[in-house]
């Protein structure tokens, strides 16, 4: 009976325009549900389109955090331009263009906007769907015309198998009326479905156009190349710095160095020089005239006083001798201590040189474990380095050889002069004369000389330690200059800090020297100071003998500046007449001379008027 009912139903006629009706309503209900929301798509993606057509593509840069900000608004593209944005190359200038790494429709398509927010493969497999409808109607309608042809077959009469014949038609129509209905819903679904998403395909496409037009396109390759060009130009510059800073290094070193050491030698290889030759000089002069004084004057002396005179100049001479064998002393005692000052600082320098030698092989060999290409051109800066320490230590040495060799020569000139004060002391034995006050107050006079030059000797030498102050003030700015290049040179500075320490002995050493030379200027002076006391003593004792002969040489000195006045006065007088005579004969000779200056005038004036 059920069955009877089931089948009855799909026999009434209008069942099946039904539900081919039902088909195509169902179709074209999702199809709108489809549509709509592809709508609601194309209306965000229409007002991001109209947002970038807006801006200039010259003025892109200027409105791109306006943008940014309208994009990460947009419920469609806000997570996609998210990911796109990170792909840009934001310019640091403002008129320089935005470069993009990747193409907008890898971030902009169906798969990235639309699938996840629109269930596609139910859409694109709703034709399908509308088949299984009708095919589903079209079995049932197939088994109802099967069951009414077995009721036709089975009936008694032919009235019941003409009506099982009419029923088996309707099953037939119902069947195909509903496979109709589902294939022409699933052909026009499908139709417009596949168009609908062609144009917002489009509409994509145009708007990742849009959106490349006003940036500008760069590759990774490109990227990468241009990183290379980069590091290429930073490894230049990188081997450029190295050789400009060990070339800084060395020109600082040898010109702030070699310049102040020169300049902090100058004065005290001068003041040495003239030293000895003043010391030689004014010892030799003032002996000489002291010499000649004593033999002019010895020859009006006789008798027993000239015998006393000798053994008084036999017991000076030891003293002088002595004065001679401290001199000897205190120059070969300079010139040793000279010559320890110069080995000291030869070996402060050389110690130096050896530990900057060392601590800088040290940070090539860390460095050429990171950077062994970059360490071989840095070679050559090292080692024009190593020829300017080189070269600074052979100036050095040079300073100490003129030193020492000055210090000798002080010392070889003190010997000399005093040589020559015996052999001249020795020869003058004899012929002693009265003017033994002027020897004494030419004494006096080398004392104070000498005393004034220990003074400025010693003056030179602090003005030495100064200078050597200086230096060491200007190394260790050097060294704070050093310390900020990096940690590598940061031993290289501890190597210049040892340098200043040796600087430092030195100073110490050279003050040391100065002591010593104040104590033999002070030894000295004391000698000299005793021999004035002895040769005061020696006039004392003999002046009483000579007074007479003192008046004798008084009235001599008169007669002769007398007989001096007289010829100065005859050579005035002579002078005048000359010079009378002169004028004379320059006025004669001037008018003569203006006479001819007028004969050749005319004479001139004769040639030019012949001549036209």
């Amino acid at each position: 009976m059920q069955m009877d009912l089931f089948f009855s139903l799909i026999n009434n006629p209008m069942i099946p325009w039904g539900l081919a009706l039902s088909i195509l309503l169902l179709a074209l209900s999702i199809w709108g549900l489809f549509r709509l929301t592809l709508a609601r798509f194309e209306r965000q993606l229409f007002q991001a389109q109209q947002a970038i057509d807006k801006i200039p593509p010259s003025e892109f840069i200027n409105h791109y955090e306006i943008l940014n900000e309208q994009l990460q608004k947009n419920p469609l593209l806000a997570q996609q331009w998210e990911a796109f944005r990170k792909t840009l190359i934001l310019p640091k200038k403002p008129r320089e263009p935005i470069f993009y790494t990747h193409r907008p429709d890898l971030y902009f398509n169906e798969t990235t906007l639309i699938a996840p927010r629109l269930n596609l493969r139910l859409y694109q497999s709703a034709p399908n769907i509308f088949v299984g409808i009708g095919l589903f109607f079209t079995f049932i309608g197939l088994v109802a015309a099967l069951w009414f042809a077995s009721q036709g077959v089975a009936a008694p009469d032919i009235e019941k198998a003409q009506q099982a014949l009419r029923d088996l038609l309707h099953a037939a129509t119902f069947k195909f009326i509903t496979s109709i209905s589902g294939l022409i819903a699933s052909i026009v679904f499908s139709w417009r479905e596949k168009v609908q998403l062609h144009n917002l395909q489009e509409k994509f496409h145009i708007f990742c156009h849009s959106l490349e037009s006003h940036l500008t396109f760069i590759t990774l390759e490109q990227v990468n190349g241009a990183q290379i060009e980069e590091s290429k130009r930073q490894t230049e510059q990188l081997e450029r710095f190295n050789t400009d800073l060990a070339a800084s290094i060395a020109n600082a070193l040898e010109d702030k160095f070699s310049e102040k050491l020169a300049k902090a030698m100058k004065p005290l290889s001068v003041a040495i020089d003239g030293l000895a030759d003043r010391v030689g000089g004014m010892n030799q002069n003032a002996l000489e005239r002291m010499v000649e004084t004593f033999s002019q004057h010895l020859q009006n002396a006789a008798g027993e006083e000239m015998k006393q005179v000798a053994q008084a100049l036999e017991k000076l001479i030891p003293t002088l001798g002595e004065l001679r064998q401290q001199f000897d002393m205190s120059g070969v005692d300079f010139g040793s201590r000279m010559t320890d000052a110069a080995s000291t600082l030869q070996q402060g320098f050389n110690h130096a040189a050896d530990n900057l030698l060392e601590r800088m092989s040290a940070t090539t060999a860390e460095i050429n474990q990171t950077a062994a290409q970059e360490l071989q051109r840095v070679g050559e800066p090292l080692s024009a380095l190593l020829t300017a320490m080189t070269g600074l230590k052979q100036g050095i040495d040079e300073s100490s050889n003129h030193l020492r060799t000055k210090a000798q020569d002080a010392g070889a000139a003190l010997g000399l002069a005093g040589e020559k004060l015996e052999m001249r002391l020795s020869s003058a034995s004899q012929q002693l004369a009265t003017q033994l006050t002027d020897a004494a107050d030419k004494f006096a006079i080398v004392r104070t000389e000498m005393s004034e030059m220990s003074g400025q000797t010693v003056e030179m030498f602090k003005l030495s330690l100064k200078q050597l102050g200086n230096i060491q003030t200007q190394l260790v700015e050097t060294g704070a200059q050093l310390t900020l290049v990096g940690q590598p040179l940061s031993e290289t500075v501890q190597a210049l800090n040892l340098t200043l320490n040796n600087v430092k002995t030195l100073s110490q050493s050279m003050e040391t020297t100065v002591n010593t030379l104040q104590a033999v200027s002070t030894s000295s002076s004391e000698s000299l100071n005793s021999t004035n006391k002895t040769v005061e003593q020696v006039w004392k004792k003999y002046q009483s003998h000579f007074e007479k002969v003192d008046e004798d040489v008084a009235k001599v000195f008169q007669e002769l500046s007398k007989g001096v006045d007289n010829y100065r006065q005859q050579v005035e007088s002579f002078t005048q007449k000359l010079d009378e005579s002169l004028n004379n004969a320059t006025k004669s000779l001037s008018s003569v001379i203006v006479e001819l200056m007028e004969s050749i005038e005319d004479l001139n004036n004769t040639s030019a008027k012949e001549k036209k």
